[in-house]
Order: C-alpha cells, then sequence, then structure tokens
C-alpha cells in the first residue's frame, strides 16, 4: 500500500530505511517540518492513494497531525510517546474507531522477542519482591532528561533511572527479583539479553544458588518488526493490544511529568 512519512528529521530518515526495506509498503511522499520551514501536509491529506502515514515529528504535535490525518481516512504508525496526555489518545482512538482505521504507536519492544519470554518466565520468580531498571544513553534527538525514580506497585518495590545525557555505552537492562531468583533483561546484550538465575531459601533463612540460564534474541530488528505488525493490524483492523499499552504508557508519563513538577 502507498505510504506517506510527515517529519523527516533525525528519526524521520531512520524509519524512512525501515519502511522502505518492508514489502507492504511504498513510500511515496515526505513531508517535512523545521521549526523554520513546513512542507503542508494538505497533499498528503488529499491524495486517496496514500494509505498510511508514519508520523515522526515532535510528541507536541502528534494530536492535531494524527487527528488530521484520521479524519482524512488514513490509517496512522505515530512515533512514541503518542500524545501528551491519555485524554487525547482517548480522543485519537474513538476517531480511528469511527473512521475504521489503524492508529498505531511505535512502542517496539512490545514486539521484543526478550520481552515477550520474560513475561513467560516471571511465574518461576515466585512472589515478586523488587524491580531495578536503568536507561543510559545519548543521543541529540533528545532535549536531556535524567530523573531517579522510587516507588511501590503492589508491595513491589521499583527503582528506575534514566539518564539521557550519558556518552558512551547504550543501557537498556532491568532486574526483577523475586521469591525463587532473578531475572535479568539487557535489550542491547551481546552475549545475552535474557538471564535467569534460580535460588532456593534453606529452613535456616539462606539462599543457595541452583542454576543460570541465559538466552539471546537480536533486538536490532524490532522497528522492522513493529513496521509489519502495523501492516497486519490493517489487515486485521485489530489493534487492541498496541492501544492498550499506548494507553497505561501516556498516563505513566504524566504522573512521571507531575512528580517531577513536585521535586
Amino acid at each position: 500500500m502507498k505510504a506517506a512519512l510527515i517529519g523527516y528529521g533525525y528519526w524521520g530518515k531512520i524509519i524512512e530505511k525501515y519502511i522502505a526495506s518492508c514489502g507492504d509498503f511504498e513510500l511515496v511522499s515526505i513531508c517535512k517540518i523545521t521549526p523554520t520551514h513546513v512542507n503542508s501536509i494538505a497533499d498528503v491529506l488529499a491524495d486517496d492513494e496514500i494509505s498510511a502515514v508514519f508520523v515522526c515529528t515532535p510528541s507536541r504535535t502528534h494530536y492535531d497531525i494524527c487527528k488530521k490525518l484520521l479524519r482524512s481516512g488514513k490509517h496512522v504508525f505515530c512515533e512514541k510517546p503518542l500524545v501528551m496526555n491519555p485524554g487525547e489518545a482517548e480522543k485519537l482512538y474513538e476517531l480511528a474507531s469511527v473512521s475504521r482505521k489503524i492508529l498505531y504507536a511505535d512502542y517496539i519492544y512490545t514486539v521484543s522477542a526478550s520481552i515477550k519470554d520474560c513475561r513467560e518466565i516471571l511465574q518461576q520468580l515466585g512472589n515478586l519482591i523488587c524491580i531495578e531498571g536503568e536507561i543510559s544513553q545519548f543521543g541529540k534527538f533528545y532535549s536531556g532528561e535524567i530523573m531517579l525514580m522510587s516507588c511501590e506497585i503492589r508491595d513491589i518495590k521499583v527503582l528506575l533511572k534514566c539518564n539521557l545525557l550519558c556518552p558512551g555505552q547504550k543501557v537498556r537492562r532491568f532486574d526483577i527479583f523475586g521469591e525463587n531468583g532473578r531475572l535479568s533483561v539487557d535489550l542491547v546484550g551481546s552475549q545475552w539479553t535474557l538471564r535467569l538465575q534460580d535460588f532456593h531459601r534453606t529452613g535456616a533463612g539462606e539462599y543457595v544458588f541452583i542454576r543460570e540460564v541465559k538466552e539471546f534474541h537480536d533486538e536490532r530488528n524490532n522497528i522492522d518488526k513493529a513496521i509489519s505488525e502495523f501492516a497486519e493490524c490493517i489487515k486485521t483492523g485489530s489493534v487492541k493490544a498496541n492501544r492498550d499499552i499506548a494507553f497505561k504508557t501516556d498516563k505513566l508519563l504524566m504522573k512521571l511529568r507531575r512528580m517531577n513538577n513536585r521535586i
């Protein structure tokens, strides 16, 4: 199907390559949007041959652009975060439902083989005790943010560290501790992306190591998988799983922004 790309900055140029390599879409139009130059998207909206549009513009513009595209009868693949608050997301999904079009948010780790296996393995840990996570990297497309968050969710202690001003090696890792062991997920790992360490607690209250199991999944092609899933959603008319994660993520981001404003 014929597709257009709106936004041709750092990330838009990356997405262009993945669209070109996907056999489901033919990229026929690119609309550049910069602070000093805006190509009108009117031609994209008016072109009935364009069925799908990829949106790679700044987050604050997503709501208005996606609304216009859905109203014009286009399927939409939008970079994360979908919008700036959950209320806007709800309105867009209602519009997509009325228009019978697919609105897909690019949360690439929802198609990650490591994350899917992680969900299957979690039950082996027993009752969860603690989760520690870190995201660190540096990129010119970030405004720069350093954040440390600590909270409790259903009696599970959660500690998250985010550093987007960190030059050097990228970090995408979290550790989940349970009463029966520890599950580590390293999404940029070269030796393993999943590591399960089983423990046994003795009557004396001491923990004894039992075994270690490692798995590796290539996480470099998740954008390919996400674009293919978008195409499949268009074919089936269903986007429930992606919609649910977009709602939950937007709600979480709003809570984090409120927490930061109070600090």
